[in-house]
């Protein structure tokens, strides 16, 4: 026991989030978050943010919608542009879903905005920077990926011995009839 009291199924918050990893060739488009950001203050995040009630059925609308908010970047600017991962983790009372998008774009004008500061980032740099554990954990798994595999992964996190687990599955569609 922890001495953290668990809360009642019924006292968790949910949270619902989309974010993409935009890419540019060997570079990809990272925000480094403002400090007085509520969430994931001084990180570098993907480009994204919350879904809104009226975008529930449609993270990726969220997820155009937060790039272009936050970037500049129009939908007609973006190329492929996939769901790959969904992620699930507990922070105290909160239930965190987040919906990850990868895709490319010709583009590297990009417009900062109140969210913080955007930089495209190398590849072998990203490693370097200070992120999420979510982003640390899809961006340690969509590297390791066979090539071509566009499959959907769910991500799901556990805690042992203090330490946080990602636990990836394949997102399959169950054709059965039951």
């Amino acid at each position: 026991m922890t001495g953290e009291s668990t809360p009642r199924n019924d006292e968790f918050t949910v949270r619902h989030m989309s974010s993409a990893f935009i890419w540019n060739g060997p570079n990809v488009l990272m925000l480094k978050k403002a400090s007085t950001s509520a969430l994931f203050p001084d990180l570098w995040v993907p480009v994204g943010g919350h879904i809104r009630p009226e975008e529930c059925s449609s993270p990726k609308d969220a997820c155009l919608r937060e790039i272009q908010e936050e970037t500049g970047l129009s939908a007609g600017q973006l190329g492929d542009l996939k769901l790959m991962y969904i992620t699930v983790r507990r922070k105290k009372e909160e239930i965190r879903i987040q919906h990850l998008f990868f895709c490319h774009t010709e583009s590297r004008d990009v417009v900062d905005s109140s969210e913080g500061i955007l930089a495209w980032v190398q590849k072998q740099r990203l490693q370097g920077l200070k992120t999420s554990y979510t982003s640390q954990a899809v961006l340690r798994h969509y590297f390791t990926r066979d090539l071509g595999d566009e499959s959907l992964y769910m991500g799901v996190v556990e805690v042992h011995r203090a330490r946080p687990e990602m636990n990836w599955i394949k997102l399959e569609s169950l054709d059965s009839p039951f």
